[in-house]
């Protein structure tokens, strides 16, 4: 949603509409993704102590003060005439915070479905439904700026689930869970990214680019709408229409059209390289038009369609025999973070020293084309079968 509203934000916040002023409110916008990686391996060890029930209360109502202090300090913004450092400084506070609190979501969820059920078959659905959940999140995102609201009142609709999941009662009993958590092994912080195991290094590089690509994309866009129409609030309506049209693409690729191709790998593959090559060319285009910008986000959708569940498989095939799925999760999570802090970080020195923040994305391509190629020639035979044509046990 914020990628949609960034030129909003930087006309609200006074900020000149240059390179440097780009590149600045990305860095505070986007420090929720240095807390996020903190975060992720800080709950873990809280998770198991807390129990998962516990934690979402906790994790919940963090970020929703959070995110209401976000919120107020935004509305404080548009009462100002003049650029204020310490608003900004503040809002990168508010961000923090955020960060912090969501990156337990995830092990929340994840943990708490392992916890219910040993089949595979079950946990597999279960976790399809948590990616479609944040693909429709992303859908949602960009649909919700359209709105004929003020956009302030668009950046409060999120408190609505939130307020909901707080006060909801759990569907299921959590004793189970928490029997699961008193015996489960202390996870070590820290013990993630960095000090993953070489088997893991390749998939765990090409999510880390695959999310920096990503991100790099979306903040590059900004400033080229913007400088493309020139209306903030008509680029911000431009900026949402073509995220929400490339959400909608991705959606259906990964609900409908990838898991129809699971047995067919190299077809898959095809796509992929297909997609990232034809994104890196048209990435390059000197002075780009809006025709080139949906091309793009086209071939980047058809990229990102495959990629995720395919590097996922390669981590999980290849972590050590007793390591945790749930381990290797929290390192494809934290490479995640750590590549959109990598991307967004990219896209701002880009845009600090003018230079088209397209061509970072069009390097992360041809990285993870690279990758991609390391891969496939190093472990065929990982790669001969699908998660989605694994047996479940019961």
């Amino acid at each position: 949603m914020l990628f949609s509203l960034l030129p909003v934000l930087v006309a609200v916040l006074s900020i000149e509409d240059s390179g440097n002023s780009w590149s600045l409110i990305i860095v505070f916008l986007n420090l929720n993704m240095l807390s996020f990686f903190i975060g992720s391996a800080f709950w873990p060890g809280k998770i198991i102590r807390l129990g998962y029930f516990s934690s979402a209360k906790i994790t919940i109502l963090g970020y929703f003060l959070s995110n209401a202090l976000f919120v107020v300090l935004l509305l404080g913004a548009t009462k100002s005439v003049q650029f204020n450092i310490e608003f900004l400084v503040l809002i990168g506070v508010s961000r923090l915070f955020m960060g912090f609190f969501s990156s337990a979501f995830m092990p929340i969820a994840q943990g708490s479905i392992y916890a219910q059920t040993s089949c595979e078959q079950r946990q597999y659905k279960k976790l399809s439904k948590i990616s479609g959940t944040l693909t429709l999140g992303r859908l949602a995102g960009p649909g919700l700026v359209l709105l004929p609201v003020d956009w302030l009142w668009v950046l409060a609709i999120p408190f609505v689930p939130m307020f909901w999941s707080f006060f909801k009662r759990p569907s299921i009993s959590f004793s189970g869970q928490e029997a699961e958590l008193s015996t489960a092994p202390n996870i070590k912080a820290l013990s993630l990214f960095l000090l993953s195991p070489p088997s893991l290094i390749a998939p765990l590089l090409i999510a880390l680019s695959t999310t920096a690509l990503v991100a790099s994309f979306q903040l590059a866009l900004a400033p080229e709408m913007t400088s493309l129409i020139g209306d903030v609030e008509q680029a911000s309506e431009m900026l949402a229409f073509l995220m929400l049209g490339l959400s909608m693409l991705l959606f259906i690729l990964q609900v409908w059209v990838m898991p129809r191709l699971a047995k067919w790998l190299k077809t898959r593959l095809f796509i992929i390289a297909f997609g990232l090559v034809g994104f890196g060319l048209l990435a390059l285009i000197p002075d780009p038009n809006l025709t080139n910008f949906i091309l793009a986000g086209l071939a980047l959708a058809l990229s990102i369609a495959g990629l995720p569940p395919w590097y996922s498989q390669v981590a999980f095939r290849r972590g050590e025999p007793k390591r945790k799925v749930s381990e290797t999760s929290g390192l494809l999570a934290q490479s995640h973070s750590l590549g959109h802090l990598v991307g967004t970080t990219s896209a701002a020195l880009c845009l600090s020293v003018g230079i088209n923040a397209l061509y970072a994305s069009s390097l992360f391509a041809l990285v993870i084309l690279s990758l991609m190629w390391v891969v496939v020639s190093t472990s065929r035979s990982l790669l001969t079968t699908s998660i989605s044509e694994s047996k479940g046990t019961t």
